[in-house]
């Protein structure tokens, strides 16, 4: 059953922008610790997640992006999310989409990404109690109404076994191709490398 809820979520997800932004001891030290779950996550590598999630979460892109009256309808409906780990909070916008919808995130997130996105959602919920009642984590999906699943060409096939009857939106590998003409400038050549091996390659 939808419910009309008023929430101001431009200006709540721009205050939670600008605290990725400008990270606090308590995310700092959790920054720093990620790497003692996986050598993957470089203390450099999570701060720059955090922090692009920041500086996507900016006014102008908000104001955009969110219609006027976004956020004041809870439809009820459960969006069920398996999320990848590869790297920092890389399941973190599906959960965000999700909620900015009007829908409940039933989050099964990666064992190495758990501990980062339930801060941030936890710092959302400071920002807005209301949000405490729209999501959940879980080791088991069960009772969605839709799904998120990102995966592997091999795990894809169980998603599309098991969650195949529902709405779902199931994400297998994906690879890209540059073609360079030789006359690119140093900074496009500087991006592509960001491209290629941040988060050494694994993204």
């Amino acid at each position: 059953m939808s419910e009309l809820i008023k929430l101001n979520l431009a200006e709540t997800l721009f205050t939670l922008g600008e605290k990725l932004l400008n990270p606090s001891e308590e995310l700092m030290q959790l920054i720093n610790r990620e790497r003692n779950y996986n050598a993957w996550f470089t203390p450099e590598n999570v701060l720059q997640s955090v922090q692009a999630i920041g500086k996507m979460l900016n006014a102008d892109d908000l104001k955009q992006w969110l219609p006027e009256n976004a956020g004041t309808v809870f439809t009820g409906k459960k969006v069920g999310l398996v999320l990848a780990g590869n790297i920092p909070l890389v399941g973190f916008h599906d959960v965000l989409c999700t909620l900015v919808s009007g829908h409940f995130a039933l989050i099964k997130a990666s064992a190495n990404d758990s501990r980062l996105i339930s801060y941030i959602l936890n710092q959302l919920v400071l920002l807005e109690p209301e949000f405490a009642n729209r999501y959940e984590f879980t080791e088991r999906l069960a009772g969605f109404d839709a799904v998120m699943a990102t995966g592997s060409n091999n795990t894809s096939r169980y998603f599309e076994y098991y969650f195949g009857k529902v709405p779902n939106i199931i994400r297998k590998n994906r690879n890209s191709l540059a073609v360079l003409s030789g006359e690119e400038t140093e900074a496009e050549l500087q991006k592509l490398g960001h491209d290629i091996f941040d988060y050494f390659g694994l993204g």
